[in-house]
């Protein structure tokens, strides 16, 4: 459907279909593009290294119990899940900007968030801090990638 001369190779840019490009699928906005099997494998394999570290930054003696595990690697993934956006793209795309300064609040988010548990009771609430500062962490990392440029 293209003319020899015509370079486009996109299906919206036939010139019968270019009427109907606002009918494009749409893709979400807040990840898309965002995450990618690189970043899977990186949470993979980061996600139990948080736990351990922010489980071995607790008090000793300190025996955490169930719900406190929970509040532990909900914090240890929102973690890790930050720390996978560091991961950079393949050289091929172009697309290269985790190193940039405005990336680095959110891993000093990520080391603050086991320093509180430094100084964590037996009692749940003061896990919180951990659990905000990771998610924080990881919203940094989501919401402001796109600026980050």
């Amino acid at each position: 459907m293209t003319h020899d001369t015509d370079r486009r190779t996109g299906p919206w840019q036939v010139p019968e279909v270019e009427a109907l490009a606002s009918l494009r699928p749409a893709r979400a906005t807040l990840l898309a593009g965002r995450y990618a099997a690189r970043h899977v494998v990186a949470l993979v394999v980061l996600a139990p290294l948080v736990l351990w570290w922010y489980r071995t930054s607790l008090p000793p003696g300190f025996a955490p119990d169930a719900a406190w595990w929970a509040a532990l690697g909900l914090a240890a993934l929102l973690g890790a899940a930050a720390l996978a956006t560091y991961v950079p793209s393949p050289r091929g795309d172009g697309i290269r900007s985790p190193g940039k300064p405005c990336g680095a609040p959110a891993f000093l988010l990520v080391v603050l968030a086991a320093m509180t548990l430094g100084g964590a009771v037996p009692s749940l609430v003061s896990a919180l801090p951990a659990v905000l500062l990771a998610g924080a962490a990881l919203g940094a990392r989501v919401l402001t990638a796109a600026t980050c440029r």
